[in-house]
């Protein structure tokens, strides 16, 4: 067996136990649910024999527990806090395992199809940020979905109120009927305030996970009722329409920009699905442009102008209500 055989063969064994291991971490996230760093920490699970994600934690635990307390002294949300944001049952560790094995894995990849060069390092270096913007993603249809639901949560918890349940068992009532992810978000509230947190305290720390301004209005007017009274479900009503309102107006402006939209995601895949098909039918008249440092910075420089262009496009037909 040549050199050269034998160091594709190890790259080859490598690639695959990058891709076996991170579809495994995909699949925790059907199986489990992680819930971590949030108001209530999880009770220890008891394992009859240690597994593979016991092994994660124990090797990548020390790294996460570094990150995680450099960004609370910077007063920055911690990678916990985002994934569970982002409603992933992942935990810290295997989360950063995924962006390792990722950027070794399509390094590795670059390395083998382009050699040593700047390749490799772009590859290695999206397969580290690509987890990132997944997570912000995930991030931000769950964001959507909770505001949608907002307007019918705010209804079930005024009409749990209205038939004489306390605000702890309307609460409850809510983390049991409601839909994900707004059950998911008040079933934390609810357990918090079992282990002994107050309500304004588990709210607090609700709106704090969420990041929500509509949230922030229904927390706002719970707390200012628990300290002067009032009749809260009239309140909930109020704000439960000017919700709906809102939601109402925003689908209505981003059907008329939709068009604005789609010309962004249109512009910026053209030039991707243009070089692909030049390459796949004169592959020698394309070559000059990822074999050269000319063409390689030529294609660096457009596709910085295609990423600029398309978050100005979309930054000017976003909707902010």
């Amino acid at each position: 067996m040549s050199p050269q055989v034998g160091y594709d063969l190890l790259i080859g064994i490598c690639l695959a136990a990058a891709i076996i291991v991170f579809f495994w971490s995909l699949d925790t996230v059907r199986r489990e649910r992680v819930t971590a760093d949030l108001v209530i920490s999880p009770l220890p699970r008891r394992r009859p024999r240690v597994d593979m994600r016991d092994a994660v934690d124990r090797v990548m635990q020390p790294l996460t527990d570094v990150l995680s307390e450099r960004s609370r002294r910077a007063g920055k949300v911690t990678l916990a806090e985002n994934l569970a944001k982002a409603g992933m049952r992942l935990t810290s560790s295997e989360y950063l395992l995924i962006q390792v094995l990722l950027a070794v894995g399509l390094a590795l990849l670059g390395l083998w199809l382009f050699g040593i060069g700047p390749q490799f390092l772009l590859l290695g270096w999206a397969g580290y940020i690509a987890p990132h913007f997944w997570m912000r993603r995930l991030q931000a249809q769950r964001q959507r979905a909770f505001n949608d639901q907002l307007g019918n949560m705010i209804t079930l918890l005024s009409n749990a109120l209205k038939t004489g349940y306390s605000l702890g068992q309307a609460i409850e009532v809510i983390a049991q009927k409601a839909p994900p992810p707004v059950s998911d978000e008040f079933e934390v509230v609810t357990t918090a305030i079992h282990f002994g947190t107050s309500v304004e305290d588990a709210l607090a720390g609700l709106a704090k996970r969420v990041q929500s301004s509509d949230l922030d209005f229904i927390v706002v007017a719970i707390l200012l009722h628990r300290k002067v009274g009032g009749n809260l479900p009239e309140i909930l009503d109020n704000i439960a329409e000017t919700i709906r309102e809102r939601l109402r107006m925003k689908r209505e402006m981003g059907v008329l920009t939709a068009h604005a939209r789609a010309s962004a995601s249109l512009i910026s895949a053209l030039p991707l699905v243009l070089g692909a098909v030049m390459y796949g039918i004169t592959p020698r008249y394309f070559r000059p442009m990822v074999e050269s440092p000319i063409g390689i910075g030529m294609l660096v420089f457009a596709g910085v102008l295609v990423v600029v262009g398309n978050v100005l496009m979309r930054r000017l037909s976003a909707v902010d209500t």
